[in-house]
């Protein structure tokens, strides 16, 4: 007969909260904790409360890769006893913003459900409507497990879960008995990436070519939208060094990558008779064979002189390339 009661009023309170789903109603109760959610990777914060107790949740930052929120509440096996007489309970747009200790609020009801016989129960809130690959709106992947059909957007925060009591009789020796909110983000699989990279002075305009995983960047100048998980960089100029490197991306993170652009060595070559007297930029060079001189990128003067012959002749280095001169009757000047 009892059980035949509970299910009786169960039923009653289904559908009273259920016609509270569709408006605003009057919200009774006290908070006892305040929960600004992140959407970081790896960011869970866990609540204590009692019957007729609220916990408010509000959105900290970013929410542009928020997926859901997951809420797993815990019970003790003292609790689980009495499975059927307590209910959880979710409201969204809660007006004032909730603060620790307040105990009346206005906010529209997006979740009711008794607690079934389990130690713990989750329920997912979407905040983004669900792809195609995800788990459909609605179901259930196990046993206390629920998902709201509905996504409640950012801008519908702050929520508000209480555990309230469903009928009368509960024992006062489980009155103040705790249960454990646990709350943590469901990101999308996505960050950021912001590359910086510092240029050698004088060469800020150079053109590069970067890729991630073999894709070629269009723009780089700002923070890159990547996949999370781990990539290859590839970052390729005629007047810098090749840059290779690996960067991890953590969902709903900006990961930072300092990059020091190396510029490519000149080299320069000098061929002449060894009576010749060769002069760089005005200052006397030594060995006249195929020594391989170190050169600064820029305009230089060479000047080579025979007895009283002499000739000069201007040339512009460019970083990465390799410059040859050699003396026949002239001065000759190849770029390789």
């Amino acid at each position: 007969m009892m059980n035949r009661v509970r299910l009786v009023l169960l039923s009653f309170l289904s559908l009273l909260f259920a016609s509270g789903m569709l408006y605003g109603e009057n919200i009774r109760g006290l908070v006892v904790d305040e929960v600004n959610l992140e959407a970081a990777a790896g960011f869970e914060v866990t609540s204590a409360l009692q019957l007729e107790e609220m916990v408010s949740v509000t959105l900290s930052g970013s929410s542009r890769y928020l997926k859901a929120l997951h809420a797993e509440i815990l019970l003790s096996n003292t609790l689980k006893e009495y499975f059927d007489s307590f209910g959880l309970v979710i409201y969204k747009k809660v007006s004032p913003r909730p603060r620790t200790g307040g105990r009346s609020f206005q906010g529209e009801r997006i979740f009711f459900h008794y607690l079934p016989y389990l130690n713990r129960i989750y329920v997912t809130i979407p905040t983004v409507p669900p792809g195609e690959q995800e788990q459909p709106a609605g179901s259930s992947a196990a046993m206390g497990s629920f998902r709201l059909e509905e996504p409640v957007s950012p801008e519908e925060f702050p929520l508000l879960i209480a555990v309230i009591p469903l009928m009368k009789g509960i024992p006062n020796s489980i009155q103040d008995k705790e249960f454990f909110l646990t709350l943590r983000p469901l990101l999308i699989k996505k960050g950021l990436l912001e590359l910086i990279l510092q240029y050698p002075p004088g060469t800020e305009g150079e053109i590069l070519e970067v890729s991630i995983d073999g894709r070629p960047l269009e723009t780089f100048d700002g923070p890159l939208e990547v996949e999370s998980g781990i990539h290859s960089l590839l970052i390729r100029s005629e007047a810098f060094k090749e840059v290779n490197a690996t960067v991890a991306i953590e969902s709903g993170k900006t990961s930072r990558m300092d990059i020091i652009l190396e510029e490519l060595a000149i080299g320069l070559t000098l061929e002449a008779p060894e009576e010749a007297e060769v002069y760089l930029d005005g200052e006397k060079m030594g060995n006249h064979g195929r020594t391989v001189y170190p050169l600064e990128p820029g305009g230089h003067l060479v000047r080579i002189k025979i007895g009283d012959y002499s000739i000069s002749k201007k040339f512009t280095a460019r970083p990465g390339k390799n410059y040859h001169i050699s003396c026949v009757f002239d001065i000759i000047i190849n770029e390789d």
